[in-house]
């Protein structure tokens, strides 16, 4: 058995005004939407795995996977063969891709036949936290069980340490000393103007190795940076 993406959902995004709550909130309304769409009954969920990285109040336990679980109700207790395995998954911007990895694993051995997959990031305390460089949004992905041919195929990670210190977070404290001056713990943020360029490079490098591995043909046409967009 293979696994393969049976619906995606997303809040926050497009022109309409963003989603206005915390990360968990979006993340709630993405994984609802992803459900809707799926038609399948949420109590058959087997793995839901929360993989965003600014999270409300910089909450580190418990997972944000439970809070999650709890809101859409999902198997909060087994119940006869019935369970959810919630839990949470932290590694940066390869967070979606690494959870699709492990339910794609859990899938294939049999663990589970549907995994619910939610990425969602906002500001995490908004008066401790300066230059905070996104657009708050979430995102589910619902993946399923197959025997069909294609779906999840291979994976491929990749990391470029050259480019890492085009992006950086930090905490800094402020003691309140200085007029004007607020006192408290603070998160920070410094971005590079390459930033964005540095990190479709990258994604365009890795995803033409792993075509190139898999032997499959490259139809996109190659990327041109234009000094603002790519096109």
């Amino acid at each position: 058995m293979g696994s393969m993406i049976r619906s995606a959902a997303f809040a926050g995004m497009g022109r309409a005004p963003l989603f206005r709550g915390g990360s968990i909130s979006m993340g709630v309304k993405a994984a609802k939407k992803c459900l809707d769409r799926s038609s399948i009954d949420p109590s058959e969920i087997g793995i839901l795995i929360f993989c965003g990285i600014y999270r409300d109040e910089n909450i580190g336990e418990p997972a944000i996977a439970s809070f999650i679980q709890s809101k859409l109700s999902l198997n909060r207790l087994s119940n006869g063969e019935k369970a959810t395995f919630a839990f949470d998954i932290l590694n940066s911007g390869c967070g979606v891709l690494t959870a699709m990895h492990v339910a794609d694993s859990h899938i294939r051995s049999g663990l589970a036949r549907y995994a619910l997959i939610v990425a969602s990031d906002s500001v995490p305390i908004r008066d401790h936290t300066e230059a905070f460089p996104f657009a708050p949004g979430g995102g589910a992905v619902l993946v399923e069980g197959t025997d069909k041919a294609g779906g999840l195929v291979d994976f491929r990670f990749d990391t470029y340490p050259t480019d890492g210190e085009v992006f950086r977070s930090f905490i800094e404290y402020q003691d309140g000393s200085r007029k004007g001056e607020r006192k408290g713990q603070f998160l920070r943020f410094e971005r590079d103007p390459r930033f964005l360029e540095g990190g479709i490079k990258g994604a365009d490098r890795t995803v033409r190795e792993l075509l190139k591995k898999n032997k499959l043909r490259d139809c996109r046409r190659p990327l041109e940076w234009t000094g603002r967009w790519w096109m």
